[in-house]
């Protein structure tokens, strides 16, 4: 898979795990690894257990936008992006790793920054 058939791959499993998350376990848990975790925009460390066990509070999704890819090996994929709550000003830089196992891509670690300004 080339770089550009990479980030599109990409971008589409990180949608489906933010439009997913509380909402839906059987696409986060095969999306997730086992060893899944993750330094929320709160600060809040978050696992895959606790992941699969959040609550959705709100049934609004945020926009993705600036997708980056950054290859980390030849298994191994950092993807970059910035999201914003519907009608919000609130930007957050989101970094991902992408790891291939098994002949499937496992999101193993995410973080979320607030955004300066």
């Amino acid at each position: 898979m080339d770089d550009t058939e990479l980030l599109a791959h990409l971008a589409d499993l990180e949608l489906r795990a933010m439009r997913a998350a509380g909402a839906d376990n059987t696409v986060i848990d095969a999306l997730l690894a086992d060893d899944f975790f993750e330094f929320g925009r709160s600060g809040v460390r978050w696992d895959k257990a606790g992941i699969l066990g959040m609550t959705r509070t709100s049934t609004t999704h945020a926009d993705a936008t600036e997708f980056a890819l950054t290859r980390l090996g030849p298994d191994h994929a950092l993807l970059t992006y910035t999201s914003t709550p519907p009608h919000g000003t609130q930007h957050t830089l989101r970094s991902s790793i992408w790891s291939l196992r098994d002949g499937a891509r496992r999101l193993v670690f995410h973080q979320g920054t607030a955004a300066a300004g």
